[in-house]
């Protein structure tokens, strides 16, 4: 696929989902997500703007001792609950879609857990 179709495709899907970021909208499909778990230390607004389809964090195959890879995580809220599941020197790395989401996702890192080991890019 060419650059400029790719583009083309992927454009007004992230700037559809920056919208909603900005705006606190609910979308997409979290189903199955439990939210009590990560409601304890993951801020409103992070699990508000949750677009993901699954809770990979709270599988048991994160480990500690892993390198954790989280690709479109948004506001962070997977990348915040791996991070409490690996060891401290270990890291978690969160690719965002959108500036909107990364924004949100670092604004947020420093309150939910001692997160010296997360990086959102």
């Amino acid at each position: 696929m060419s650059a400029t179709r790719e583009g083309a495709i992927l454009e007004p899907i992230c700037e559809g989902y920056a919208r909603a970021a900005e705006a606190g909208e609910r979308m997409c499909c979290p189903s199955g997500y439990d939210f009590d778990p990560p409601r304890v230390f993951i801020p409103h607004e992070v699990r508000q703007i949750s677009y993901g389809c699954g809770q990979p964090a709270e599988l048991a195959t994160v480990q500690p001792g892993e390198t954790i890879l989280a690709v479109v995580s948004g506001g962070g809220i997977d990348c915040f609950a791996a991070a409490r599941q690996v060891e401290p020197t270990e890291r978690v790395i969160g690719i965002a879609m959108t500036e909107t989401m990364l924004a949100l996702a670092r604004r947020n890192a420093p309150s939910v857990v001692a997160i010296q080991n997360v990086s959102m890019t």
